[in-house]
């Protein structure tokens, strides 16, 4: 099997990849070679709409954007694995046909006709309504935010990976908590959530960033965790994950 770092990186590296291009591509006069790595650009923009329309966090809201989200994420991966054929080395060929096996498995149950889909779309609106509340903002995104942008303050390569799980995590469990407490059931809500989350990053994290391991509360993440009262400097910041979470999700990011 594939190693945790070579999934963090490339986890973190798809986050780059669906928001850089497009910053950089503005202020180019030259074509790109064929196979450098902003032409992967065309194959993630059409995730964009979803996260850039008005009084939305990304998430589909009903059956017809359900529908364009999946095949969205199908077309997506489909250019992605093309872009590899055409681009990758037989190693990194290798690799990207493992992690797409986990992603391909992931997004199935939430595109499916099923239990997981008819909750998702139950309790869609109300996740949805949640993360626009400036109470969520605050809570939730602004301590992950601020906690990429302390990445970088970590001498040590392998707490910069430990910072980063323990941010997710924290940011997962503050996300489920106000989504039980503002719809009900909560649980059906909160699992909604997930399901949505684990299909977009193919349940990379989940793997990467074990629970157990990396509990917000572990004497390790509570030692590296920025303090609540830091706020983050968003599309100010000169940390590049911070910066362009702003980016994908102008609506919710700082």
């Amino acid at each position: 099997m594939f190693s945790t770092k070579f999934l963090i990186c490339l986890t973190l590296g798809i986050v780059l990849l669906i928001v850089n291009p497009c910053e950089a591509q503005r202020k180019r006069t030259k074509p790109l070679p064929e196979c450098h790595w902003e032409g992967m650009d065309e194959c993630i923009k059409p995730l964009f709409y979803f996260s850039h329309r008005p009084n939305t966090t990304g998430l589909a809201l009903n059956r017809r954007e359900h529908a364009l989200l999946c095949r969205s994420i199908k077309n997506v991966t489909d250019c992605v694995q093309d872009f590899f054929t055409r681009c990758g080395t037989a190693l990194s060929q290798e690799m990207f046909v493992l992690v797409n096996e986990v992603y391909v498995n992931n997004v199935k149950p939430f595109c499916r006709n099923g239990d997981t889909k008819n909750n998702y779309l139950e309790h869609a609106r109300c996740v949805n309504n949640v993360q626009l509340t400036q109470q969520f903002r605050r809570k939730c995104v602004s301590r992950f935010q601020a906690t990429l942008e302390s990445m970088e303050e970590q001498v040590d390569y392998s707490n910069r990976i430990g910072l980063a799980c323990c941010g997710y995590r924290a940011w997962l469990d503050c996300s489920t908590e106000s989504i039980k407490e503002e719809c009900q059931p909560g649980d059906n809500a909160a699992q909604a959530f997930i399901d949505y989350f684990n299909a977009f990053t193919g349940g990379v994290p989940r793997y990467v960033c074990q629970p157990k391991k990396y509990d917000p509360e572990s004497k390790f993440c509570r030692k590296v965790l920025p303090t609540v009262r830091r706020r983050p400097k968003g599309r100010n910041s000169d940390n590049v994950f911070s910066k362009y979470f702003s980016l994908f999700y102008p609506n919710i990011g700082f």
